[in-house]
């Protein structure tokens, strides 16, 4: 059976690269991005796919776009399997003082209201053929503090926690819910950093000249982990799972994986609602 996947903020860079990974592995691919722009000017690195690709405009932090898009794919392919949700901003960059209210609000309503919107409304149709498989994109704001990107930091965390309740919530509808970090990917994305005056990130902002000279991390590995994630052969659920550092190719061979590991816990391994009194340890 030919399955159907819904790549978000498809039309360039990561997204684009996902989008067309899945097309060579032979699904149907639904290609969405908020720029109509971009996605006329990515047209033709898909059209040798013909009918196998669908191209539509859609701003994942609008719910009636996010319902249009999952008709619009049900209609033309028949059903829904995969979501990847990969449309994500960095928001406002720099102390928070000086940051626009709006703009850090947009920014979470993007990457945390956005994979919501599009899994509340990809979920039924997962449900209704007894498979599903969900990607959000994190990365790296979501494990670590960044100073400077409170909002993207924040936005990213948010998104690892509502995959692994969200695991959890449809693990038995046989619907299988991961996040994926794909490392540091060189894209436009980065001018943000290295365009912001605020003091705070010139360490990153050098860090980020590095590693763009450098070429950044190859986004083919994202795209074989985002395949494996797809696949009937993937058992994870509710993990974080970085392509570049974590070894994901050989987690089939491995014994049970911990409940906790490739996931956001206290380091104490200790639920603050579950001890009994203030003073109690671990």
């Amino acid at each position: 059976m030919q399955r159907t996947v819904i790549v978000t903020g498809a039309s360039r860079g990561l997204g684009k690269a996902l989008a067309l990974g899945f097309l060579e592995a032979r699904y149907n691919v639904v290609v969405c991005s908020r720029s109509a722009a971009t996605l006329a000017a990515a047209a033709e690195s898909f059209a040798r796919h013909g009918d196998r690709v669908l191209l539509r405009p859609c701003d994942v932090s609008r719910e009636a776009d996010v319902v249009d898009l999952v008709s619009a794919t049900v209609e033309r392919f028949g059903g829904l399997h995969v979501l990847v949700n990969n449309a994500g901003v960095y928001g406002p960059i720099g102390d928070i003082t000086d940051l626009d209210s709006q703009a850090w609000s947009d920014a979470m309503q993007t990457n945390v209201m956005g994979v919501f919107h599009a899994c509340k409304h990809a979920v039924p149709h997962m449900r209704k053929e007894g498979f599903g498989r969900i990607i959000n994109v994190s990365g790296g704001g979501a494990t670590k503090p960044m100073p400077g990107y409170t909002s993207y930091c924040a936005s990213k965390a948010a998104v690892v926690r509502f995959t692994e309740t969200l695991a959890l919530e449809l693990g038995a509808d046989g619907i299988l819910v991961n996040s994926l970090a794909p490392g540091f990917i060189a894209t436009d994305i980065h001018k943000a950093t290295l365009e912001s005056p605020c003091r705070a990130i010139e360490q990153f902002q050098r860090l980020t000249r590095e590693k763009l000279a450098a070429g950044g991390d190859d986004p083919q590995k994202a795209v074989r982990l985002a395949l494996m994630l797809a696949s009937d052969q993937c058992r994870l659920s509710g993990k974080l799972v970085s392509a570049v550092f974590d070894p994901w190719e050989t987690f089939g061979d491995q014994p049970a994986l911990s409940p906790d590991f490739l996931t956001l816990r206290r380091v104490d391994n200790v639920f603050i609602s579950e001890r009994t009194k203030p003073d109690q340890r671990p």
